[in-house]
C-alpha cells in the first residue's frame, strides 16, 4: 500500500510493521506536535508518527498506555508497531514561538511511544520521518533506541539528538562503543532511565546522559510492576563519570519521588549539552 495518506468514510487507513491495513478515525484538524508533560523536561514537545514496540521491557510506561481500552481510538494497533502517515505533517503545521531563554522550546522528542529505529522498522517509515522533519530544521528532534547501531546505516541531520536507552552494566560498553562511531554533527546521549544498577562507562565522545528512575506501571496482562529508585551512589557515581568526560549530566525528577512546597527536595544537575560545548 501507498504511504499515502487514504480517508474513508472519515477513518484513515495505516499500516503496521507487517504490513497489515489498519483503520483509525480520521481527523478535520492538521496533525501537529503535543506538548509535553512533566515527565519529559528536556522538550516541549513530543511527535509519534510511529507508535508501538517490540523489545517487552516488562516495566514499559507507553505499552501500559498503548493498550488500555481508554485510549484505543489514538492507539488503534495498541502496541503494534504501527506508520502514522497521517502525523507527518506536523513539523510543518506546528507553528513555534522558540524562547531563546529556554532552550527546550525548541525541542521535540520523536516517538516517545515506540522505538523508531527498532530492528521491525521498515526504513522507509525512518526516511519519510526524516524527510518530514526537513519542514522545521530551525528545531531540534530527540530520539531514542535500544537499538543505535541502526544510527549508523542513516545519514543524520545535525540537528538531531541520537540517544540510546541502557539500564543495566551488561549493556553499555557495547551501546557506547556503537554511538562513538555514529557519524553525526548532533548530540549524542545516553538515557539511564530507569537506572536498575550500578554502571561503570568511560562517557568520552558522548555529549549528554539522562539519569533517571523506574515509573510504576500496570502491564496489559494485569502485572504490577513497582517504582524503582536508584540509589544515590549509583546516581553519584555517574555524575563523576560523566564530568571526567565533559558530558553534561541531566537528572530527571522522578529521582526525587514526591516532592511539596514543604519538603522541595534538593536541587537536581539539569545542564544543557549545547551550553556546555559553546
Amino acid at each position: 500500500m501507498s504511504n499515502k495518506e487514504s480517508r474513508v468514510n472519515s477513518y484513515v487507513e495505516l499500516e503496521d510493521y507487517t504490513g497489515n491495513i489498519v483503520r483509525s478515525n480520521g481527523s478535520k484538524s492538521k496533525a501537529k506536535f503535543n506538548k509535553t508533560n512533566d515527565s519529559i523536561q528536556w522538550a516541549q514537545w513530543t511527535w509519534n508518527p510511529v507508535t508501538g514496540c517490540l523489545h517487552g521491557c516488562k516495566y514499559c510506561y507507553a505499552r501500559e498506555i498503548a493498550e488500555n481500552s481508554q485510549f484505543k481510538g489514538v492507539f488503534p494497533a495498541g502496541f503494534t508497531p504501527l506508520f502514522r502517515h497521517d502525523r507527518l505533517g506536523a513539523p510543518k503545521n506546528t507553528k513555534i514561538n522558540i524562547d531563546p531563554n529556554q532552550p527546550e522550546s525548541k525541542r521535540v522528542f520523536v516517538c516517545s511511544m515506540a522505538d523508531l529505529f527498532g530492528k521491525w522498522v521498515p526504513k522507509e517509515w525512518i526516511h519519510e520521518i526524516i524527510r518530514a522533519t526537513k519542514h522545521a530544521p530551525e528545531l531540534e528532534y530527540l530520539f531514542l533506541t535500544k537499538n543505535p547501531a541502526s544510527y549508523l546505516k542513516i545519514d543524520m541531520p545535525d540537528n538531531f539528538w541520537l540517544g540510546a536507552t541502557v539500564d543495566n552494566q551488561v549493556k553499555v560498553e557495547k551501546t557506547i562503543e556503537i554511538m562513538r562511531s555514529v557519524k553525526s554533527g548532533g548530540i549524542k546521549w545516553i538515557s539511564f532511565e530507569p537506572l536498575l544498577g550500578p554502571i561503570t562507562a568511560d562517557f568520552t565522545g558522548i555529549n549528554w546522559i539522562v539519569i533517571g528512575a523506574q515509573s510504576g506501571t500496570r502491564q496489559p496482562d494485569g502485572t504490577k510492576i513497582d517504582g524503582f529508585a536508584p540509589k544515590l551512589e549509583w546516581v553519584m557515581d555517574l555524575v563523576i563519570q560523566a564530568r571526567k568526560a565533559g558530558c553534561s549530566v541531566y537528572m530527571k525528577q522522578n529521582l526525587m519521588g514526591k516532592v511539596s512546597g514543604q519538603y522541595p527536595g534538593m536541587g537536581l544537575i539539569q545542564e544543557d549539552p549545547n551550553i556546555m560545548l559553546s
